[in-house]
């Protein structure tokens, strides 16, 4: 099984924050009684990567499992490695395109047995599209999941929204808040 959470973006708080990690928590399987966090931080400026992580050292050190961190690497052969050790990997937001790059070879497969966060941009690459709220337009995800997604919705972003659900008719939209979030097992 693969729990994946997709978030809108932007600052999750109060009840709806207990809430999003008690989400998080269920199903994950701790290694040796630590869960490994995978926090991948390729949506940002390769400058940025040490910034990010701390950032979510810091954001989620309130997960009440035993933890450990890990910074993911952008040599491919390291990071499926880091993949398979990981419990729970947070792909982090920023753009999309930079993190399709790195990611472009992730399978499905790849996280059997895995929690994964995909906030905002790390939700967009689940899709088969997305609406891109940097770039103005839409977007082609990894296409693991048979959805469309738009982040950071509110009603502003109404008319990006009439533009995806007419994108790729066959697929289901979703609009996705900041601080909301939708859950996917597979």
């Amino acid at each position: 099984m693969i729990k994946i959470i997709l978030s809108g973006g932007g600052d999750i708080v109060g009840n709806k924050k207990r809430l999003f990690f008690n989400e998080i928590l269920k199903g994950v399987n701790k290694k040796k009684g630590v869960a490994f966090v995978l926090v991948v931080p390729f949506a940002r400026a390769e400058n940025d990567w040490k910034k990010v992580f701390k950032k979510y050292l810091k954001k989620y050190d309130g997960l009440k499992i035993k933890k450990k961190f890990i910074l993911a690497s952008p040599n491919n052969k390291i990071f499926k490695k880091q993949i398979r050790k990981s419990n729970l990997i947070f792909l982090c937001g920023g753009s999309e395109l930079p993190l399709l790059g790195y990611l472009k070879d992730l399978k499905l497969e790849d996280l059997n047995n895995k929690v994964v966060v995909g906030i905002s941009a790390g939700t967009n690459i689940f899709s088969k599209y997305y609406y891109s709220n940097d770039r103005n337009t839409i977007g082609r995800g990894l296409g693991l999941l048979p959805i469309k997604t738009l982040c950071h919705y509110n009603n502003q972003r109404y008319s990006r929204f009439k533009k995806l659900i007419k994108h790729g008719n066959k697929y289901i939209t979703y609009i996705i808040k900041e601080g909301d979030y939708i859950k996917v097992e597979i």
